[in-house]
């Protein structure tokens, strides 16, 4: 792992707009070495202790960081941040991904949680990216 786990709220908003209700989704996002995970609560992101099998509970979403455009990441306005990604499906003529997905657009309680939660993707990203180079040496 390149770092410790990262987690907390944050709101996400809606890829299609809802109609007479709030753009924005709170969602319990965990951020490791390799990729951005969200669930409904905190609670759903933890294993479950009465179960046998004790495994956590599927994310709603998971997200490649291998996939985030690094000079994508970038603040919005006041508490609100965005990036995109690119479809990791190969094109099969030149074996490279492609297509953009639909941005994400997250928001924090704060400005300092949102320039928080910023650096600690962008610093895993590039760390992905730089690891990738350095293995190719």
């Amino acid at each position: 792992m390149l770092g410790p786990k990262f987690e907390g709220y944050l709101k996400k908003k809606a890829r299609v707009p809802r109609f007479l209700r709030n753009n924005y989704q709170r969602r319990y996002f965990v951020l490791d070495s390799q990729y951005l995970r969200y669930w409904n609560t905190k609670e759903k992101s933890k294993i479950d202790h009465n179960k046998k099998n004790k495994k956590p509970n599927i994310p709603k979403a998971s997200i490649d960081l291998r996939s985030i455009q690094i000079n994508s990441i970038e603040m919005l306005e006041g508490n609100t941040f965005t990036f995109k990604c690119l479809d990791l499906q190969k094109d099969s003529k030149r074996n490279t991904p492609t297509t953009l997905r639909c941005p994400y657009i997250l928001s924090a309680d704060t400005s300092e949680m949102a320039e928080r939660w910023l650096k600690e993707i962008q610093y895993r990203v590039r760390n992905i990216r730089l690891t990738r180079v350095m293995s190719r040496i």
